[in-house]
């Protein structure tokens, strides 16, 4: 009996101390969850709204209907649901263009037109709201001819082009199907059908008519006299003539004038040599030290009246010595 206690306390203690590797202790932590980024939610919120389509009709699209869209954005670029907004489309003018369907959720409309006029389209998209005029123009019809150009002149036998173009009534070119020319004197001038008018031996004023249908526009031709000039071509040293020939033949008053050259290009600071009525030639002499002349001829219906029409001819010279050769008229072969 004296054993027993000792042996029931060494196992009472054996116990505890078992018991005790068993409890958590203070020094141990729990593990944290790992961290991740998540990215911002989806509100649905709306940014951005605008209203896209044509805001110019020609009337004839009657014949069909416009598709007009609203194009939304959001802050988070997720994609807009419009069906979960407010969305309403209207037509301020449904007599110029009515809303005849809407795409489910409202994203877009069709809309028919019916006649000229102007309509706001409005779009409405919760608190946002765009409009858009829209003009439906009666279709361009042909309103205008335009002759080019206004007012010519041309000598006699000669030839001039004029062109015609059509203008709508919004003042852009319209095409031609037809086009017709004539002229109101025929023995004046004559015009193709190409518009290409030609001028008779003869002087005078003439009026160029253009016409496309109930449509005639007009320019003025004016007809000159027409001078030919004969000359030499080359002339190394003294005298020599210049002749001209007038079509249609009259009473002219005659100016010639002469300049002496240096340069091809330009000839310039003309004198007087000889004028008076029917003066049809001039004689000139060509100076051995001279590269060329040019002689001008103006008629007039006299000597105060204004010039009719002037032509000018250049005569080589043989220019002056130099070592190598003469410097002669640029466009002439000297020997």
């Amino acid at each position: 009996m004296r054993f027993t206690r000792p042996i029931l306390l060494l196992s009472t203690l054996a116990v505890a101390i078992g018991g005790c590797s068993d409890a958590p202790t203070a020094s141990r932590a729990t593990p944290a969850a790992p961290a991740h980024s998540l990215s911002p939610p989806c509100t649905g919120q709306i940014s951005s709204v605008v209203l896209v389509g044509p805001s110019s009709i020609d009337e004839r699209a009657s014949q069909y209907q416009t598709i007009y869209m609203a194009e939304v954005e959001d802050p988070e670029h997720c994609g807009v649901d419009l069906s979960t907004h407010t969305v309403t489309w209207t037509s301020s003018n449904p007599f110029v263009g009515t809303i005849v369907s809407t795409q489910p959720g409202g994203y877009s409309i069709h809309v028919a037109w019916y006649s000229a006029g102007t309509t706001v389209l409005t779009l409405k998209v919760d608190q946002y709201v765009r409009q858009m005029t829209v003009t439906v123009r009666t279709p361009p019809t042909l309103s205008q001819l335009v002759v080019t150009p206004a007012t010519a002149t041309v000598a006699a036998g000669g030839s001039v082009t004029f062109t015609a173009r059509g203008v709508d009534q919004y003042g852009n070119d319209y095409p031609l199907s037809m086009l017709g020319w004539g002229t109101s004197n025929s023995s004046i001038a004559t015009i193709s059908s190409s518009g290409v008018a030609t001028a008779a031996n003869a002087r005078g004023t003439v009026t160029v008519d253009a016409y496309s249908g109930i449509l005639v526009a007009h320019a003025t031709l004016n007809v000159v006299p027409g001078i030919t000039l004969s000359a030499p071509q080359y002339v190394y040293e003294g005298p020599y003539t210049v002749s001209a020939g007038v079509q249609p033949g009259g009473t002219y008053y005659y100016v010639w004038s002469e300049s002496v050259c240096s340069t091809v290009d330009p000839c310039t600071d003309y004198e007087v040599v000889a004028q008076g009525t029917n003066l049809t030639s001039v004689e000139r002499s060509m100076s051995r030290y001279d590269n060329y002349r040019a002689i001008k001829l103006e008629i007039r219906d006299s000597a105060t009246g204004p010039a009719l029409n002037s032509v000018t001819t250049l005569v080589g010279g043989p220019g002056e010595q130099e070592s190598g050769g003469n410097s002669c008229f640029p466009q002439l072969v000297c020997s």
